[in-house]
């Protein structure tokens, strides 16, 4: 089964991508400062594995731990939704610990998920710059929209 983990995951869209990503057969993590254990439940009983790990993904020792947690209840990670992306810590070279992280477990698509004013182009150039295949979408627009759109994107 594929794996994704969500980020900034209580953000308004996170449960409807996280239950779509779940009814498609991926194993989710869900990262966020909220405790999410109904959604985690909702992924076990369809026979998913599922994982909510809180922290700070723009706390560079929140992310160890973040990482540390998810590799040992899920392994492998295959894509990244950041559901709040311009709350990601972003480098001048686009990196961001959070995604170098994930991308070092395997990931190979990030979806990016921003606020209007959030520029993704440094982060999208340090995607391409490691062949990694990356998605930015505006926050603002309708949850029945984004999610199908992440969908269709992760689909493997």
């Amino acid at each position: 089964m594929p794996t994704a983990v969500l980020t900034a995951a209580a953000h308004r869209a996170g449960k409807r991508i996280g239950d779509a990503l779940v009814d498609d057969g991926w194993d989710i993590g869900l990262w966020s400062l909220a405790v999410l254990r109904a959604r985690v439940e909702r992924a076990h009983a369809l026979g998913r594995r599922a994982t909510a790990v809180r922290g700070d993904v723009a706390d560079p020792v929140s992310v160890g731990l973040l990482v540390a947690d998810t590799q040992r209840q899920l392994g492998t990670v295959d894509a990244v939704v950041h559901l709040a992306a311009d709350e990601l810590a972003v480098d001048a070279d686009g990196s961001d610990p959070c995604t170098a992280a994930l991308v070092e477990l395997g990931a190979v698509k990030v979806v990016y998920i921003g606020a209007p004013q959030w520029d993704p182009s440094p982060a999208l150039a340090w995607c391409a710059a490691h062949q990694i295949d990356a998605l930015a979408l505006d926050a603002t627009r309708k949850v029945h929209d984004l999610t199908p759109t992440v969908a269709s994107f992760l689909a493997l």
